[in-house]
């Protein structure tokens, strides 16, 4: 009986995050790319993508299938793919998909191939013990989708020692990288140079305007990093599977904060993209009393900083115009 209740739990769970994701998406009609997808669609010879959008382009035109019918099919396998593996992770999923959504729903929405390989990927990174050979399966799956994800291969085979890497040995590797970009060109072999893309003037900010724009992700780096410290003294916290898998994860992104001070792309795409890893980390394992109520604070704090700050201190806000125009809101533009 009660196996059979928490059997129900979980198909319930599953499907209320794989509508409320759906719904979430499936009836926004523009986005910044629509232009971009519908030009490569028909155009798809004379673009370098992804294997598997160069099918889906091919089979498009075979059988005549729209641009709208092309999003709908990404985001029906992304909600599949977040639902599955948020409900993996953590039984109280809702919060950190919802949190995943909203912080992301601008890049969701236009970054259609980034998004099922992050997915592909997030859920093999499941089943690594289990079935190595599914995992290797899906994780090259998921290169085929979006190529940045071949460096999401560096986590399950390290998460022992990122799990015990200390807060000064972070930082120093975090700063490592930053200084190693200016020569990475010579470092990637060729198959790999869609990574240099990311590097382009155009996806560079200000110091000033990265920092401002990444502060309430410190608050999150701060909270995990003391929850790892305080649990590692006290319980045989590491012999737990998710718990490695979450922390992992967390510190892959941490890695990532202090170029994307610099080359915002990588906030975009290993930063922000990682809250729901956070609040699930959080919601599992913080140790405080009423520690739903704080991570959704934190949570809420980054959401709002994200969309609103840029527009109350500098006066114009990509994203938040983004979402206006996505909802048909254009009136409300702050031109």
């Amino acid at each position: 009986m009660v196996v059979m209740l928490g059997i129900c739990k979980q198909a319930f769970n599953f499907l209320l995050l794989f509508v409320v994701f759906l719904l979430s998406f499936y009836f926004v009609e523009w986005t910044v790319d629509r232009y971009n997808y519908e030009t490569m669609l028909t155009n798809i010879d004379v673009y370098d993508t992804d294997f598997i959008f160069k099918i889906i382009a091919i089979l498009s035109v075979k059988y005549g299938y729209s641009y709208d019918q092309v999003y709908h099919f990404h985001v029906i396998i992304e909600a599949f793919l977040f639902a599955l593996f948020s409900n993996k992770i953590t039984n109280k999923p809702f919060i950190p998909l919802l949190f995943f959504i909203l912080l992301n729903f601008v890049n969701i929405a236009n970054q259609l191939r980034f998004f099922v390989g992050l997915g592909i990927f997030f859920y093999s990174m499941t089943l690594y013990d289990k079935n190595k050979i599914v995992y290797y399966l899906l994780g090259v799956l998921a290169c085929m989708n979006h190529l940045t994800m071949v460096i999401m291969f560096l986590i399950m085979p390290f998460r022992n020692i990122i799990c015990k890497i200390k807060f000064r040995n972070y930082l120093v590797l975090s700063f490592v990288i930053v200084l190693v970009v200016p020569f990475i060109k010579l470092l990637l072999p060729s198959f790999l140079m869609d990574f240099v893309r990311y590097l382009d003037d155009k996806y560079k900010s200000s110091i000033l305007g990265g920092i401002f724009n990444l502060l309430p992700t410190i608050f999150f780096v701060f909270t995990i990093m003391k929850t790892h410290s305080y649990l590692l003294i006290r319980y045989e916290i590491l012999k737990n599977y998710n718990y490695k898998l979450l922390y992992s994860l967390s510190v892959f992104s941490f890695v990532f904060i202090p170029l994307s001070v610099f080359f915002q792309l990588f906030s975009q795409r290993f930063v922000f993209t990682f809250i729901l890893i956070w609040v699930a980390y959080l919601f599992n394992y913080y140790p405080k009393s009423n520690k739903k109520l704080k991570v959704c604070m934190m949570g809420i704090f980054t959401i709002l900083w994200f969309y609103l700050s840029p527009l109350v201190f500098l006066g114009y806000s990509y994203y938040w115009d983004n979402l206006l125009v996505m909802f048909g809101f254009k009136e409300y533009l702050n031109v």
